[in-house]
């Protein structure tokens, strides 16, 4: 069994003050995302076949936004919490789900990827389209060779690895806790970022990445 995380669309462009709302959800966006990055890229060296890394960044097709590739190259980088390590797949798309005009869906398949985490920006857009997405293809689903029946593979959203922006008269963490129920179990089963990294990544680990005072369970 493989597992991807899935860094979908964490970029520069979306810190600009004002133009996808004035305010985010989840202050610990940042640091979680370190700490999977981190849990995920120790496990990986130690067993590249069982774990594995792929970004997804977005080039906007509308001139006047901060993730255009032309009007704005600084916009489309990876921010300081995400940025590829070594041989780290990035793949670009140009609309919100992250399965439509790349390779995604092949690659995971090839890489006998079973379980999907996900994390990323923003909730409201990219990041449900894309777990949304990834459940209906079936993207983590097996045929077993012995009885040739389906094995279903896991969705997994980080609830504290992923944000929202505010917009209209709802402020930034109700639109985030909105779109995490609307998926929740339907589409993905919901985790945190502690639970994924005890769930998954082996304790020796979890040991030498971390300090022992971040976990609760060692």
């Amino acid at each position: 069994m493989t597992t991807c995380l899935l860094v979908v669309d964490v970029q520069e462009g979306l810190n600009h003050p004002t133009y996808y709302g004035s305010s985010r959800s989840n202050p610990s966006f940042d640091s979680n995302l370190n700490k999977l990055l981190a849990a995920f890229r120790a496990a990986a060296a130690a067993n590249p076949s069982a774990f594995t890394v792929i970004h997804v960044h977005h080039h906007s097709r509308w001139p006047e936004s901060p993730l255009h590739l032309i009007n704005s190259p600084a916009g489309v980088g990876a921010m300081a919490c995400s940025k590829p390590d070594g041989d780290e797949l990035v793949l670009t798309k140009d609309v919100n789900s992250a399965f439509i005009g790349t390779p995604l869906e092949s690659v995971l398949k090839e890489r006998g990827v079973t379980r999907l985490v996900i994390v990323g920006l923003t909730m409201e857009h990219c990041v449900t389209t894309t777990t949304r997405m990834a459940k209906n293809l079936g993207v983590t689903d097996r045929v077993d060779s012995a009885s040739g029946k389906k094995v279903e593979g896991e969705v997994i959203l980080v609830e504290d690895a992923v944000a929202a922006f505010g917009a209209g008269k709802f402020d930034a963490q109700t639109i985030h806790d909105v779109h995490i129920e609307s998926i929740r179990n339907e589409f993905a089963n919901i985790m945190s970022t502690e639970g994924v990294v005890v769930a998954m990544v082996p304790p020796s680990l979890r040991r030498e990445t971390f300090s022992t005072g971040w976990l609760t369970q060692q």
